[in-house]
């Protein structure tokens, strides 16, 4: 049966719909064929990337350039450490190792570490790990930095002393809770706080004799770097210890003698 093409149009027409959306059915299911054909396509191409060996070798290369070349490590030593074992633990290489210690060994005694005193080193994470500098405290004041020479692979030695200037320091405060709360607020050193309570143990009992509203006052020696940090204190030149009322003041002095040098603090009498 042959259909003409006006026919065709008329039954179109009166189904209009219908043809719409047989129309959109066929356009979609072409579209997401062609989509996944493409995508299949886009998928092996990623694979075919990824498992590229120059595209690897260029990604590892990219990661490794966000990791610092130069890692810098700050150990503060702790009782019972090895300089062994502490440079061990952060994987340097033996040559580094026995190098430092040979350079060291002049001047300190590494076989007896100081707790708490801290070694800097910086390291070189491209180049097996080897050491660039390397910063050891004799003391707070002395310190030895090796720094290797990249000409002959060696460290080169440089002693670095720290100038300190003597400072003498007043306090005085009222004592609300504690002697040693109300001198903490004063900013006054844990450690000569300690020294203030030796040298009046003999006299006082901090636990019963002093009362609320006593005072105290004290002077001692600070040494400060050229930026004005303290370093370390020295001796108290100074103390009073008023309570109920009462002084109880103690001063410093040398009595020097043949090869004896003596140090105490002594209550100075007043006559009235």
């Amino acid at each position: 049966m042959i259909i003409s093409s006006n026919k065709i149009i008329k039954i179109i027409k009166k189904n209009i719909e219908i043809t719409f959306l047989f129309f959109l059915l066929l356009f979609t299911i072409s579209s997401t064929a062609i989509y996944n054909e493409k995508k299949i396509s886009i998928n092996e191409s990623y694979k075919n990337l990824i498992n590229n060996i120059y595209f690897q070798k260029s990604i590892s290369q990219i990661f490794d350039n966000l990791v610092p070349r130069y890692k810098n490590i700050d150990h503060k030593i702790s009782s019972g450490e090895t300089f062994d074992k502490i440079l061990n633990n952060y994987s340097i290489p033996n040559e580094d190792v026995n190098q430092i210690k040979k350079k060291i060994n002049s001047d300190y005694d590494i076989n007896n570490l100081k707790p708490n005193l801290e070694i800097q080193i910086t390291i070189d994470q491209s180049n097996n790990k080897k050491i660039i500098s390397f910063l050891f405290p004799v003391s707070r004041t002395k310190k030895i930095l090796l720094t290797r020479n990249l000409n002959n692979n060696l460290f080169e030695k440089k002693i670095i002393i720290t100038n300190l200037n003597k400072k003498i320091v007043f306090k005085e405060g009222k004592i609300t809770q504690s002697l040693y709360k109300t001198a903490i607020d004063l900013n006054v050193q844990p450690n000569v706080i300690i020294e203030f309570a030796r040298i009046y143990g003999f006299q006082v009992d901090f636990q019963r004799d002093i009362r609320k509203n006593d005072n105290f006052q004290i002077m001692y020696e600070v040494f400060e770097d050229n930026d004005g940090e303290i370093f370390e204190t020295g001796n108290i030149i100074f103390a009073d210890l008023k309570l109920s009322g009462k002084n109880n003041a103690l001063y410093y002095f040398e009595k020097k003698e043949v090869r004896v040098t003596t140090i105490k603090m002594v209550r100075v009498l007043k006559k009235h």
